[in-house]
């Protein structure tokens, strides 16, 4: 498992809450930051979803103030099918 900062980039924080990261198997944190081939990627709305479906709800405008803004740059959504057919594939517990 590997941690994946939700709002990165420069000067990063983790909050108190833990709302900034989200721990991802290392295929899939690889796929958030780049295509792999057959699987395609994870969009960065995914993984609020994950967020959300691990930890309950997710505060997008905590995470936006960590990069001084109002909100985020894109939304929630699905985590595409690829991924989670991956995850049941190899044993992981299945998203609700």
């Amino acid at each position: 498992m590997e941690i994946h900062h939700i709002v990165g980039g420069a000067g990063r924080k983790d909050l108190p809450s833990g709302g900034n990261f989200i721990l991802l198997c290392g295929r899939c944190h690889h796929a958030v930051h780049a295509r792999l081939p057959l699987l395609g990627e994870i969009p960065k709305g995914s993984v609020l979803w994950a967020k959300e479906e691990e930890d309950g709800e997710v505060d997008v405008t905590e995470l936006a103030n960590l990069r001084h803004r109002k909100a985020l740059s894109y939304d929630k959504r699905a985590i595409p099918d690829t991924f989670l057919a991956e995850r049941d594939r190899h044993g992981g517990d299945p998203w609700p």
